[in-house]
């Protein structure tokens, strides 16, 4: 069963001489983790916008839960569908105070040491400046600030770029065991630029090109396509 649809999404922001992306579709399964891989400028980023209502499409539709998008109320849309953002942009304040960002704003109780926790870092870093974490640390606190929400889905904007190898590995993992203890109860969209990472991670695959999903499915059904279109647009295991 889904837990996302879209159908003939199509954006163009105001005043742009040609749309971003174009006739989008596809579905999120509950228990999924599916990742968006393509050069850039293929419209990874802004697809994470729509789904988080950042931006609404000009055509097409889309159904959280099998309820259209505009039926929800904003901030619980937001809640339920959690976006970290490309760089781990920490809030002003301490560790604690970004964790509870969200839970302060629902008037909710959450215990932020159990998030650190998840996220393999001790309880001894609530207190310390969100802004002077390193960039492994910054995204792990970037992971537990959206869990501290109790998404149902997480969507990842690039969540281990500008990271070195190992801690580019280290978050990866991190990520797929996360998934797999909330298994039961979440989903994740993933955006990535590296196909090591699409191939050890991904259940489902979308790849975008020029606004478009060119390629849908399964690393074993795509990855041989997508291997050859992405080393058309690479340079050193990265996409362009």
């Amino acid at each position: 069963m889904s837990i996302i649809t879209c159908e003939h999404l199509v954006f163009r922001p105001f005043n742009a001489p040609s749309d971003i992306l174009r006739d989008i579709s596809f579905q999120l399964e509950r228990s999924q983790l599916m990742m968006i891989v393509g050069p850039s400028g293929s419209g990874k980023s802004t697809l994470l916008r729509l789904l988080n209502r950042l931006d609404d499409p000009n055509q097409g539709q889309r159904w959280f839960m099998d309820k259209p998008y505009e039926q929800w109320p904003i901030p619980l849309l937001r809640k339920r569908v959690g976006l970290a953002l490309q760089g781990a942009v920490m809030l002003e304040g301490s560790v604690l105070d970004n964790i509870l960002a969200g839970p302060r704003i629902w008037k909710e109780t959450v215990n932020p040491e159990e998030y650190l926790d998840m996220v393999s870092l001790p309880k001894s870093y609530l207190q310390r400046s969100a802004r002077e974490l390193s960039g492994g640390e910054r995204h792990r606190v970037a992971l537990a600030r959206v869990l501290a929400n109790r998404p149902d889905v997480i969507l990842l904007d690039e969540p281990t770029a500008a990271l070195d190898p190992r801690s580019r590995i280290e978050i990866g993992d991190l990520i797929q065991n996360l998934f797999r203890q909330w298994q039961d109860r979440l989903a994740v969209i993933w955006v990535s630029h590296f196909l090591d990472e699409v191939e050890r991670y991904a259940d489902d695959i979308l790849y975008l090109e020029s606004g478009t999903v060119a390629l849908h499915g399964q690393w074993h059904e795509i990855g041989q396509d997508i291997t050859e279109r992405f080393f058309g647009n690479s340079q050193q295991g990265v996409l362009s």
